[in-house]
């Protein structure tokens, strides 16, 4: 029972969190220096070809068709909660999500010369995306189940139990744009930075 009240608040929290079509927006009018840097949003990016079969978004992951990256330098910033998903007021949705216990911040940066990402090997720095497009092969071919939350973002629970939200339409540094584990760690992307 417990397998699947986790499984039901995982996809819950996904769908109520991306499936509203929820998008940044811009805060800046693009222009910006590494003394100014400003916001962006989803919307700035190229985007990415249309309507996407399943098959299709993993065909794209695999190639590494994800956007590109705009400026020199572009920061990626979470928020992080933790979850009582094992409380006995977490029976929905939404006595659950009001139990975050706790919030994290943290980044991802894609710079001209380096990448900080928690897949990159050598303690989260790499100088190319191979080792992150290797990891989100990893995730898709292990789906338990997806969903389509978009044109081109998917929603993945693995046999691991872990929710991960993919997202074409951002840079690959920025994916997975959102995660939540089995026992209530959760991020989301909030914004982006450029310099």
């Amino acid at each position: 029972m417990k397998n699947v009240k986790l499984s039901f608040l995982l996809i819950t929290v996904a769908l109520l969190n991306f499936g509203c079509g929820k998008q940044n927006t811009a805060n800046s009018n693009g222009s910006s220096s590494s003394s100014n840097p400003s916001s962006i949003g989803q919307a700035n990016y190229s985007p990415t070809s249309g309507n996407l079969s399943w098959d299709q978004f993993k065909t794209q992951v695999a190639s590494g068709a994800f956007a590109a990256k705009i400026s020199g330098t572009e920061i990626y910033n979470y928020v992080g909660y933790t979850m009582d998903v094992n409380s006995s007021s977490c029976l929905w949705i939404f006595t659950c999500s009001s139990s975050k216990t706790s919030s994290t911040f943290f980044t991802r940066e894609y710079g001209t010369n380096y990448i900080k990402h928690p897949f990159c090997n050598n303690g989260g720095t790499c100088t190319s995306t191979d080792p992150i497009k290797q990891q989100l092969i990893q995730i898709v071919g292990q789906a338990q189940t997806y969903g389509q939350l978009s044109n081109t973002k998917f929603q993945v629970m693995t046999y691991s139990g872990y929710l991960y939200v993919i997202d074409l339409s951002y840079p690959i540094v920025a994916n997975p744009i959102a995660r939540l584990d089995n026992v209530g760690s959760y991020y989301e992307l909030t914004n982006v930075t450029k310099f």
